[in-house]
């Protein structure tokens, strides 16, 4: 067996991993290590907890799905490796792992399929590529997922620090960190041979690239410089939606027709509030009920409309991120619509049941970037996730291995791989 490891976040923000959605019926798409919904999707070599994909299809009427799963590079390009060099078995199947819902209001067909499985075990480590196509046409696409394969053959120690820069020791967090080589495990010349990537809450799409700092010995130092600061940014709004028999704090009415509709009462914006601490799931989704917390397959879909007070229009378009919305990726379905006469962004999204986290977020053009500045506010403070991949090609190499992989709390600084 091998192994891998949102998302979510998600929505890092909002799971955010690199989810392609290209057909409205196809929801909730979630990749995962096993009993480990929160977590990044990396699968570590030669051990037994797999991943765990999954969708919903709300045509509710079964579909011949089939995925095929592609080697790729540290940007995740295609690789030069053929199927028969990466994985051991074939790398194309059916899915028929399928449940249909048995919720009230809410028809649909959820999708589940484990990563490696008894049909194939990976060979070789790095970025891959999942894709999910329909009646054996692998042009007609339905869903696309990145996830990673590791091997462990750095140790990685991190810390995560409010900014050395005067101008943002009070809005951005700074992220350094060592890799130390493991049982003789070579690095010639990491300079040249290493591609480092770190990301906030798991936003695949706004990875940076960091370079080595200094090399002592078997320690190669990465951080301390402007691409290992991150703006804190707030605290997600957390949006219980476990249940449709009761209102929490945030609801303002729910109506029971097919589907389920559930109006939220308006956020205010935080960019001019101080922090103030709230748990949260770091944009990353829990599905599930008040009668079943993981309930795949009973959980309603709920049509649910989110508001944000302005008083003006903003100079740049306004978006939901988090587990209710990757802009990234839906950019048009999570752009908001603003109301000149309630002075209001608002915007009406399909969610099933369960808690979710999200963020407004002003869009910058020329940045290409999402930007919490003018909705949210920044802040030093902020608990967040850090993501850690480190990727070797040496001269030998005909890919881009991933030999470690470490998430770090700003917080409480708790490593986990």
């Amino acid at each position: 067996m091998i192994f891998l490891l949102l998302l979510l976040v998600f929505t890092t923000l909002g799971n955010a991993q690199k989810t392609y959605e290209l057909k409205s019926n196809i929801k909730t798409v979630l990749m995962h290590p096993k009993d480990a919904p929160l977590s990044f999707p990396v699968y570590f070599l030669n051990t037994d907890q797999p991943l765990v994909f999954s969708f919903d299809d709300l045509l509710a009427e079964p579909q011949d799905y089939a995925y095929r799963i592609t080697h790729c590079d540290a940007h995740f390009n295609k690789s030069s490796l053929l199927p028969m060099e990466y994985i051991n078995g074939n790398n194309w199947d059916y899915i028929t792992d399928i449940d249909y819902s048995s919720a009230q209001y809410s028809n649909y067909i959820h999708y589940q399929l484990e990563i490696p499985n008894s049909q194939f075990e990976f060979l070789r480590s790095g970025n891959y590529l999942l894709e999910v196509y329909q009646d054996d046409d692998t042009s007609l696409v339905v869903v696309k997922k990145r996830f990673v394969v590791c091997e462990e053959r750095v140790q990685i120690q991190a810390n995560v620090l409010p900014s050395s820069s005067a101008e943002y020791t009070r809005s951005k967090q700074q992220l350094s960190f060592s890799v130390f080589a493991q049982n003789n495990y070579q690095i010639s010349q990491p300079y040249q041979d290493l591609n480092v990537k770190a990301f906030q809450n798991q936003d695949w799409n706004h990875a940076r690239s960091l370079e080595p700092l200094f090399v002592k010995g078997d320690e190669i130092e990465f951080g301390v410089d402007e691409q290992s600061n991150f703006f804190g940014s707030n605290e997600y709004r957390m949006l219980d939606l476990k249940s449709i028999h009761y209102k929490p704090a945030m609801v303002s009415e729910i109506i029971l027709n097919n589907p389920v509709e559930v109006d939220l009462y308006p956020d205010q914006k935080r960019a001019s509030m101080a922090y103030v601490f709230q748990q949260d799931f770091n944009g990353t989704p829990i599905i599930g009920n008040e009668l079943n917390i993981q309930a795949e397959n009973s959980s309603e879909y709920l049509k649910v409309q989110f508001s944000l007070k302005s008083k003006h229009q903003l100079d740049a378009p306004v978006f939901l991120t988090g587990s209710v919305c990757n802009p990234s990726l839906e950019k048009r379905n999570c752009e908001m619509k603003y109301d000149t006469t309630y002075k209001v962004y608002y915007k009406h999204l399909l969610l099933k049941q369960g808690l979710h986290s999200y963020l407004y977020a002003t869009y910058n053009e020329p940045k290409q970037l999402f930007d919490y500045t003018f909705t949210e506010g920044n802040h030093r403070q902020t608990e967040n996730d850090y993501q850690i991949l480190i990727y070797h090609k040496g001269f030998s190499d005909d890919y881009d291995r991933c030999i470690g992989y470490l998430q770090i709390n700003s917080v409480n600084q708790t490593q986990q791989r």
